[in-house]
């Protein structure tokens, strides 16, 4: 599974390092832009490659101090919440990619960013009370019964 994520990262990296480099040949970016672009987006990579190791050291680390049976019911469940919270993220991350930038430049942006942090924030934490909520019907649902205490 994680050769397969690596695999597909590589892959849409590649392809999107392609497509920007088709759009920008005309014009080489000037080493203020590198340097202006480098200082946005090397938090947004270091977070991205911590929020990566959160989400997947910590069963090898749980290894060290549980045995397998344990660390798999546990990955089941953080599966299972990690993948509820996933139906909601990706769309309105998709969507928010676009709009953010344009709500940048209206004068009520601060109170804008945080209506929609507020409303984010809400809807995803009933999203998990829901997931916590009704676990043990998923889990009947989708594992045998020796899954089911990763409900809990």
């Amino acid at each position: 599974m994680l050769l397969g994520n690596l695999i597909a990262t590589a892959v849409a990296t590649a392809a999107r390092t392609l497509v920007v480099f088709a759009e920008i040949r005309p014009t080489a970016p000037s080493r203020a832009t590198l340097a202006l672009l480098w200082r946005f987006g090397a938090p947004l990579a270091v977070a991205a490659l911590l929020a990566a190791g959160m989400h997947q050291l910590d069963r090898y680390l749980l290894r060290l101090f549980r045995d397998l049976d344990e660390v798999g019911l546990y990955s089941l469940a953080y599966t299972l919440a990690q993948g509820a919270v996933s139906l909601l993220l990706v769309p309105f991350a998709a969507a928010w990619e676009a709009v953010r930038y344009e709500i940048a430049d209206h004068r009520e942006a601060p109170l804008l960013y945080a209506r929609v942090f507020r409303a984010f924030t809400s809807a995803l934490a009933l999203l998990s009370f829901a997931v916590a909520l009704f676990a043990g019907e998923v889990l009947a649902l989708i594992a045998p019964p020796s899954y089911r205490p990763a409900a809990r």
